[in-house]
């Protein structure tokens, strides 16, 4: 597997070899995001976002999101 965290790499780097690590891995991961609707950062949904897409190319990997759609209503 690949070192996951250097300093020297970009956030894209980042994320691409922790792509590369997890389809690489012999059993699937589910990433869950809880509670997403309690976010009132947009630059950080945006971030969990890009991660989410990136991640979704994986072939082992599954994304959750929870949010009470109400709270959610309310916001938009």
């Amino acid at each position: 597997m690949t070192k996951v965290l250097n300093i020297d790499d970009s956030y894209s780097t980042i994320i691409d070899n922790l792509a590369k690590d997890i389809n690489q891995l012999s059993r699937g991961i589910i990433v869950i995001y809880e509670d997403i609707d309690r976010i009132n950062d947009i630059v950080l949904l945006k971030k969990i976002f890009y991660i989410s897409e990136k991640l979704s190319d994986t072939q082992n990997t599954k994304i959750i999101y929870q949010y009470n759609s109400l709270e959610l209503k309310k916001e938009v």
